[in-house]
């Protein structure tokens, strides 16, 4: 893509995004908690996938946290190398539920060692702070 075609892309985007924000605003009678860009982009990923989708937005790419991004790679990566398609919240799952057994092992453990920093992954890891 080039970068006039890229200008037109991101142009499309942001329109499409203030549209969809704005049918939100009016389907909640305001409610501007409701109404939100990421709300807008939920909703626009659903009705307009190829313009809005986590994998073809450009707006939503660069507003990704690196680590979404390090997921996004790794499972576009595995899912060539296997064949078959793998989605990054599983490797997060997978990720998590390994902390989860980790973490526990610790806690039965006769050697009480340091565990912060899984502690500090499990929490960052958690499902309530995921980002999509």
């Amino acid at each position: 893509m080039n970068k006039f075609q890229s200008h037109l892309r991101v142009d499309a985007e942001w329109i499409a995004l203030s549209a969809f924000r704005e049918l939100l605003k009016i389907s909640t009678k305001g409610n501007m908690s409701k109404s939100t860009y990421a709300e807008a982009f939920e909703f626009g990923a659903e009705l307009y996938p190829a313009l809005l989708g986590a994998e073809s937005s450009i707006l939503r790419q660069a507003n990704e946290s690196n680590t979404a991004r390090e997921y996004r790679q790794r499972a576009r990566l595995k899912s060539e190398a296997t064949g078959t398609s793998i989605h990054p919240l599983g490797l997060l799952d997978e990720e998590i539920s390994e902390l989860v057994q980790l973490l526990n092992l610790a806690k039965e453990s006769k050697e009480r060692g340091r565990v912060d920093q899984l502690k500090s992954r499990h929490q960052d890891a958690s499902p309530c702070k995921r980002r999509d």
